[in-house]
């Protein structure tokens, strides 16, 4: 690992602002009622960026909060800087979302539903919404860097799903089915920011 990389995670709703020429990267998918995977795509980016020669900065922008994860990780403290602090953890979303779709990468996980804790929630709905909304952008914009990884499963509309990238935007295609695929995709989007 070069001296001078690092990975650090971000939480909602605070939006670091100093220069120090990281890339962000933004973890979509569900929150309430998914499988531990947020923990999962941490791990496999910091295990990738070590074993990387050349300097990798890499900021992950996680929407599960640090106090419901439900394991620990290594990772590097956040770079000092200005923070600016959001109201609601959905304008911190947009924002961040917005940089790092230049930047590493929205890197999307459509994963099958883990046990149901939160009976009021529809597994995947606010994920659905972003989806269309990135993909939509994404049809006139190659320029965004969007990722999709799935394991198969998800909620029974992943043929429908891959069937709008593919008629939209199939340039995003193909569809990541490892953890270490995608997050290997942000680290290469990177280090060419």
């Amino acid at each position: 690992m070069s001296p001078n990389s690092y990975v650090t995670v971000l939480y909602p709703k605070n939006i670091l602002m100093n220069p120090d020429r990281a890339s962000d990267n933004f973890i979509l998918g569900p929150i309430r009622n998914a499988p531990p995977y947020h923990e999962d795509v941490i791990d496999t980016c910091s295990r990738l960026v070590n074993e990387e020669e050349h300097e990798v900065r890499l900021r992950i922008n996680c929407p599960k909060r640090q106090e419901h994860m439900v394991r620990g990780f290594s990772i590097s403290s956040p770079p000092s800087g200005i923070r600016r602090m959001c109201t609601r953890q959905r304008e911190w979303e947009l924002d961040t979302q917005e940089s790092a779709a230049r930047s590493a990468g929205l890197l999307f996980f459509l994963v099958k539903k883990g046990k149901t804790e939160f009976r009021k929630k529809v597994y995947g709905a606010i994920t659905q919404v972003e989806f269309g909304y990135w993909l939509a952008r994404a049809s006139v914009d190659k320029s965004l860097r969007i990722a999709f990884y799935s394991d198969g499963i998800y909620n029974g509309e992943l043929h429908t799903l891959l069937y709008d990238i593919e008629r939209l935007a199939p340039w995003l295609l193909p569809m990541h089915t490892t953890l270490e695929s995608i997050c290997a995709q942000s680290i290469a989007w990177a280090k060419t920011k």
